[in-house]
């Protein structure tokens, strides 16, 4: 039975990808996330969390999370980054990156595209702005 207040769904990709311990910035992600599903109309794919990076990378700090775009049409892909965008500006300072291995070739997702040769795939990356941590430390 669909749940009719949040038919989209948030998921990780598979039981590699590590949450644990749950940290609040991996919180204000996921619920932003849930609630950027509904808007768009499409569930999302967390294919990164705190596995597979050095130990003072964001993502292993649980600081970062990476999305997957794939199947998302360029609407719900331009719409999902301003929603990431507008709602984490408002939280703090964040980044918040499309990354792809080449520049589409569309003008208007180069646009806003982040060029990382190293990307395995097109991905929505998350994190706070670099040098900053959230929530802030005082």
């Amino acid at each position: 039975m669909s749940n009719l207040l949040y038919p989209y769904t948030v998921s990780a990709k598979n039981d590699s990808v590590r949450f644990d311990p749950l940290t609040p910035c991996q919180a204000l992600f996921l619920s932003i996330l849930v609630q950027a599903a509904q808007v768009i109309r499409s569930s999302l794919v967390i294919t990164s969390g705190r596995e597979g990076h050095g130990a003072d990378d964001p993502h292993s700090r649980g600081e970062a999370l990476d999305v997957r775009v794939a199947g998302l049409t360029r609407s719900q892909l331009l719409k999902l980054l301003e929603i990431l965008k507008v709602t984490l500006a408002i939280q703090g300072d964040f980044t918040v990156l499309y990354e792809v291995r080449a520049v589409p070739t569309d003008p208007e997702v180069a646009a806003v595209a982040y060029v990382n040769p190293h990307a395995t795939a097109p991905h929505i990356h998350l994190q706070p702005r670099k040098g900053t941590r959230w929530p802030p430390r005082e």
